[in-house]
């Protein structure tokens, strides 16, 4: 069989594209320009400039933020003072202490505004010595970190309540197949930490008593940063709540009503003792009685099979009924107040404190502020004014972006989000992206809490070139929509109405669309997200779909229904093994077979997030001519175990496959395809950084053998 070779032709960009593009272009030009025409106004002093070396790369810009944050707003063009370098020296010491590094060097080479070179060096053990005056024109601090000071032998003796394994998860990683030096690092302060924090644990499960000390002196070998630590625990008597008596008071300290018993089998410790008062307080807030307190007593204390049974009082002073006066906002500049008015409502007559804290958190879920405060005026009395205590966040946001995929390659682009849009707490984004294969820029306006409390009315613009494997496709889409989210399950719901154009080029003349097709098109979506982390998934699930309904009623040229739904599943197996996987279904139809489905609406499955021994859209049907044809339904799945080697560093093995059909005639599917393979992963904030190999099991004529990717961001 011959195998086809696929020539990809450049993009051609028509001209409605191109004045799409032009306007986006425009808009980020003329704000860049505003921008640099306004600095310009003002001739500014060049500020000083700060070096950090010896870090390591990412550390090195960590610390440099952290320590350029010390310098007061007011001064950042005027040169370095002493009591920045002394703090810059400071930071960079507690800094590297904390990594382990005890005996660690600072070393720093000062030019100061005359063109005098200074030098200096602080071990953190003797007097930091900076002189005065000074003026520093630029400041290069380097560390010499020494040796790594790691925990080498730790044992702990006389705990029993919790595993031992757990309790040592409190001093130092556990969890990591590589037992490296890094990840056991020891510091003082943080064994101090970890002393308390598992004494915490202890009084938490119930051990009011217990106490966790070091059994001898730490002893460290200077030269290696070899460290030995022996634990010592007494956990004492476990303590148990038998029983609370709840006695409500007047306002001269007397019992008011029969005293409420309650009879419980809970551990006793300071947390629990603090939500059962609070639970109190809170049924007095919601009578509008905010000065209420509630206090608790030990009666009495019996030892039964060597627990101890606590018998508790709780005397709860409700305190004055307070009415509700004026509600006042303090500190906006273009926040419009019957906005504010309006999200910051709390219902009367009397005086709630739960109200006037959901109401602040209302506000401070806006996106406006930076700040929302609140106080009471006056502070005591028979009726109150709430004051909310506003400081308004930046109104316009200008970054930079940048990335790599396997497809695409490196791709770059801007984004301009603009914040409080008329005083009312609307928000925009324009987000314009470029790569070798794909030109992308959206306009989204949104309007969060619309009508109700946690629903958003959001419209937006969408143009995009994108060169496929075997074709190019257009796309320009418009849309208005609604979306509710209820934080408390994490689940959301949206729903839209989509007027789109799409065009096809080079696609197979049986189901091209090589002139624009409008498309006018009812989008559902909605995802259930339990997850632990979205960007790095351990354990958790998700579930979602999606319902997309054309129909010339609408507006549209096209009619098809679409409908997508998948599934993904987290189960650690144990604290540094996981198992992922995913399952994902998908079909598109046409009710009247005489109108064909805009070819870009065909499933393109492979590549770097789906079947990753395939190219970006690989894994799809073609024809004999060895052209995409997309597929009309399909079937996903994917397995992966991932195995953490250190705290950032994991290697995976994994097998995706999928079944495919370019006709719904032979649905499910007609063509299934397999890749299996591995990879390594830097786990850092933005996600995954993966670099993954996939291997075709039984590949078609033209399939490649396997493919590399590298890729940002967790597959699924």
């Amino acid at each position: 069989m011959t195998r086809v070779q696929n020539k990809v032709p450049e993009v051609r960009v028509n001209a409605l594209s191109r004045i799409f593009f032009a306007l986006c272009l425009l808009s980020l030009m003329v704000w860049r320009g505003i921008g640099a025409e306004a600095a310009a106004a003002v001739e500014k002093p060049k500020p000083p400039k700060l070096v950090i070396r010896g870090l390591g790369l990412l550390d090195n810009r960590k610390l440099k933020r952290t320590i350029q944050q010390t310098y007061p707003e007011e001064k950042r063009d005027q040169p370095y003072d002493a009591n920045f370098i002394e703090d810059s020296f400071v930071i960079l010491r507690n800094q590297l202490q904390v990594d382990g590094f005890q005996e660690a060097v600072i070393h720093a080479e000062l030019t100061l505004v005359d063109g005098e070179i200074l030098e200096l060096d602080w071990d953190g053990k003797s007097e930091l010595e900076v002189p005065r005056p000074l003026a520093v024109r630029k400041a290069y601090f380097k560390a010499d970190e020494g040796p790594l000071f790691h925990y080498t032998t730790f044992e702990i003796e006389g705990l029993t309540a919790i595993p031992a394994e757990q309790a040592t998860g409190f001093f130092f990683k556990t969890d990591m197949l590589l037992k490296r030096d890094r990840n056991r690092r020891f510091s003082t302060a943080q064994l101090s930490r970890s002393l308390a924090n598992l004494r915490q644990e202890l009084v938490n499960l119930g051990y009011s008593e217990a106490v966790v000390a070091l059994a001898n002196p730490v002893e460290q070998d200077l030269a290696t940063g070899d460290v030995h630590v022996r634990i010592k625990v007494e956990q004492g008597k476990m303590h148990h709540v038998s029983r609370v008596e709840v006695q409500f008071m007047d306002d001269a300290a007397k019992a008011v009503e029969t005293a409420t018993e309650l009879k419980l089998d809970a551990p006793w410790s300071p947390i629990w003792q603090q939500d059962f008062t609070m639970s109190l307080r809170n049924e007095q807030f919601r009578l509008g009685r905010p000065d209420a307190r509630a206090i608790m007593e030990r009666v009495s204390s019996n030892v039964v099979d060597g627990v101890v049974q606590e018998e508790l009082k709780a005397v709860v002073e409700p305190g004055e009924e307070v009415r509700l006066g004026e509600v006042k906002f303090e500190g906006q500049k273009k926040t419009r107040l019957s906005w504010l008015e309006k999200k910051g409502k709390i219902e009367g007559p009397l005086l709630d404190r739960l109200k006037v804290d959901a109401a602040r958190e209302r506000l401070s879920q806006q996106g406006v502020f930076d700040f929302v405060g609140v106080r009471y005026e006056p502070p005591t009395g028979p009726e109150r004014d709430v004051v909310f205590e506003l400081n308004e966040g930046k109104r316009i946001d200008f970054s930079l972006l940048a990335g790599y995929g396997s497809y695409d390659q490196f791709f770059g682009g801007a984004e301009l989000d603009q914040y409080n849009l008329w005083g009312v707490g609307h928000n925009a984004k324009l987000r314009g992206m470029l790569s070798t294969k794909t030109a992308n820029a959206v306009y989204t306006y949104s309007i969060p809490e619309f009508l109700t409390r946690n629903l958003s009315l959001f419209a937006n613009a969408d143009g995009l070139l994108r060169q496929e494997l075997t074709f190019k496709r257009e796309e320009i889409k418009t849309a208005i929509g609604l979306r509710k989210v209820f934080p408390v399950s994490r689940f959301q719901v949206g729903a839209r109405y989509s007027y789109q154009f799409l065009k096809t080029q080079d696609s197979p003349d049986a189901i091209s669309n090589d002139e624009f097709v409008r498309v006018a098109a009812i989008i559902l979506d909605a995802q259930l997200e339990r997850r632990d982390n979205p960007l790095a998934p351990r354990k958790g699930y998700r579930l979602y779909g999606n319902v997309e309904i054309a129909n010339p009623v609408l507006g549209s040229q096209a009619e098809y229904e679409l409908l997508q739904i998948g599934a993904s599943g987290h189960v650690p197996i144990n604290r540094s093994l996981v198992l992922h996987a995913a399952l994902q279904h998908g079909v598109i139809f046409s009710p009247d077979p005489a109108v064909d489905i805009p070819f870009n609406k065909r499933y393109l499955n492979g590549g770097e997030n789906s079947v990753r021994g395939y190219k970006q859209g690989g894994a799809s049907p073609y024809n004999t001519q060895g052209q995409q044809l997309g597929a009309e339904t399909f079937l996903l799945g994917n397995l992966e175990l991932e195995q953490y080697l250190t705290e950032r560093w994991s290697v995976v093995a994994f097998i995706d496959g999928v079944g495919n059909s370019a006709d719904l005639s032979q649905y499910p599917f007609n063509e299934v395809l397999w890749s299996v393979g591995g990879g390594i992963r830097w786990n850092t904030i933005i996600g995954p950084v993966r670099a993954e190999y996939g291997y075709n099991l039984d590949p078609r004529s033209f399939d490649p053998v396997g493919t590399l990717h590298i890729a940002i961001g967790f597959p699924f």
